[in-house]
């Protein structure tokens, strides 16, 4: 369901959430990754678990690294392997990485074991929220997003922008191309339900401000 910039939505998600994703295009300005990084402040301060999602050149985000946590994956992913062992009875498990290959050993067993009671869980970084700044579309943001799609599907979306050219592809979309800048649209519309930036979060926004827009060289 899409919600068009309903207040009441944007302070339900945001409140509900814990792990917050925010999430930048490849292609970069200054004022969008000002805007990211001082919402991470504003958030954190709230006792939000932030990250800022962005997979572009690292340099043009080296000034903002001491305001937001900026990393260019989701991170880690980790498979766990399960074995049921109910009447097995297992006295020794040992394991040894052999021509590339991992192999897990498990004594004793019995010849007619039921291979049907091993499983494995594929497991990665789990966002509960994402928010998406100054991204037309989703394909906007890169490999963070074509590596990671089913994962944008499976949480709500909050899309600020200031270009009329965006898809409004976001559980809720702000969308505004009045406002001068993203770094002043998010902080108007956090200040309406209640977010209101500390010192350090009005560092970054304002580090954005007294920059120029430039771009990195990445393609659309």
């Amino acid at each position: 369901m899409e919600i068009n910039d309903d207040k009441k939505q944007l302070l339900n998600l945001i409140t509900e959430s814990q792990k917050v994703a925010l999430c930048v295009p490849e292609k970069l300005s200054t004022d969008t990754i000002a805007a990211a990084s001082g919402l991470a402040s504003l958030l954190t301060d709230r006792g939000k678990e932030v990250s800022v999602l962005y997979c572009g050149n690292e340099e043009i985000v080296k000034e903002f690294n001491q305001y937001a946590k900026i990393q260019k994956s989701f991170g880690e992913y980790s498979l766990t392997v399960s074995l049921d062992y109910n009447n097995t009875p297992i006295e020794k498990v040992s394991y040894k990485a052999e021509d590339g290959v991992f192999k897990l050993t498990v004594t004793p067993i019995e010849k007619d074991f039921d291979l049907s009671k091993i499983g494995y869980d594929f497991t990665g970084p789990a966002y509960d929220l994402f928010i998406i700044l100054g991204a037309q579309k989703l394909t906007n943001l890169g490999e963070i997003y074509t590596n990671n799609e089913e994962a944008f599907k499976k949480s709500p979306l909050i899309n600020f922008d200031n270009n009329s050219a965006n898809e409004r592809y976001g559980t809720t979309n702000i969308v505004e191309n009045t406002a001068p800048n993203l770094v002043s649209l998010v902080l108007a519309k956090m200040a309406t339900v209640g977010y209101f930036p500390s010192a350090n979060a009005i560092k970054a926004f304002l580090l954005g401000l007294s920059q120029n827009n430039s771009l990195t060289e990445a393609p659309l």
